[in-house]
């Protein structure tokens, strides 16, 4: 699991699990059992929610979380907290039962892997809203493209390099589109902020705000039609997608008005399609499409769709070496 998705499932599931507010309560000198008994309850209750999350079951196991919330043990702790009753109670007449102070411990515990997490492995990010959620959209406007590598084994370095190649050109494309349609020159070099390298690799390039807003959008909305669309074709040409990616109605507003000529219409048009296909088709998508939530993963739909590519790339050789026979 990546640092990144470590320290958000950590975040969802501190906040879920009420930890600030059980420990919070536990670190006064003074507090009332009915108050505890609220933080505990809905603490259980968001753990059976998130224990049908698999990424969560993963940081369950490592923090032992089965444990204090299996039903003999919670069931002991909710009984201690009920026969202490509604006044006000010394914190000690609550730790001194063992599973409270291990159930304590746990969610301290949780705190402290959180803040190492972030203030240390993820020091200078500014992916986070004032809240400390993962916040894409925010990220995107401080100028950060969170892009993440999929694959099912350890990513190629040919394949690292040949998705930076298409990046850069794609970037490049961009740039040329922001000065020679809206006069708006980049002069801010791409820099990669974070690289984040588990089974897939999270990366961020550092771009203006308005460079990372428009190529989010482009991946998103030609990775739409790569997996909405049944009849499309990895060798489509521009033509067959172009109405899909908005950007492209623009390229054409401006070559009819004349801001442009035809001809860097066209480069700009062929820039952004083939750039953008081959980025998706090297399995790389936008953080943001790999975490939505749907019914089969866009994680695994990319996958499922770059091995057809690669069925259909292996035809198109075969079908050009008989003809040249």
């Amino acid at each position: 699991m990546q640092k990144l998705d470590l320290r958000n499932n950590l975040h969802n599931l501190i906040v879920g699990l009420k930890s600030n507010e059980i420990v919070q309560l536990l670190d006064g000198q003074q507090l009332q059992g009915p108050h505890l008994m609220t933080h505990f309850v809905n603490s259980k209750a968001a753990f059976d929610r998130l224990s049908t999350d698999d990424q969560m079951t993963k940081v369950f196991d490592q923090f032992q979380l089965q444990t204090i919330y299996s039903t003999q043990f919670f069931a002991h702790i909710i009984g201690v907290v009920s026969g202490l009753g509604p006044a006000n109670r010394k914190r000690t007449d609550f730790l001194n039962d063992s599973n409270i102070t291990t159930f304590y411990s746990h969610h301290k515990t949780l705190l402290a892997t959180f803040n190492i997490v972030e203030n240390l492995l993820l020091e200078g990010i500014d992916f986070f809203d004032e809240n400390r959620n993962f916040n894409i959209a925010q990220a995107q406007e401080n100028g950060n493209l969170i892009l993440q590598i999929i694959d099912d084994e350890k990513v190629s370095l040919d394949k690292i390099q040949d998705i930076i190649i298409h990046l850069n050109k794609l970037l490049e494309t961009v740039y040329l589109l922001f000065d020679k349609i809206e006069n708006d020159k980049f002069t801010e070099k791409p820099v990669v902020s974070m690289v984040d390298s588990g089974s897939d690799i999270n990366f961020s390039v550092k771009v203006p705000k308005k460079a990372a807003n428009l190529i989010a959008q482009i991946i998103k909305q030609m990775w739409d039609v790569i997996a909405n669309n049944k009849s499309f074709r990895h060798n489509q040409k521009l033509k067959d997608v172009e109405k899909a990616i908005s950007v492209m109605g623009k390229i054409d507003e401006a070559a009819k008005s004349g801001t442009i000529e035809p001809e860097m219409a066209g480069v700009l048009k062929k820039g952004v399609f083939e750039n953008t296909r081959e980025i998706i088709l090297k399995n790389t998508l936008t953080k943001e499409i790999v975490i939505e939530t749907k019914e089969l993963s866009n994680r695994q739909m990319l996958l499922e769709q770059t091995k057809t590519y690669q069925i259909e790339q292996g035809k198109q050789v075969d079908e050009e070496t008989e003809s040249e026979d």
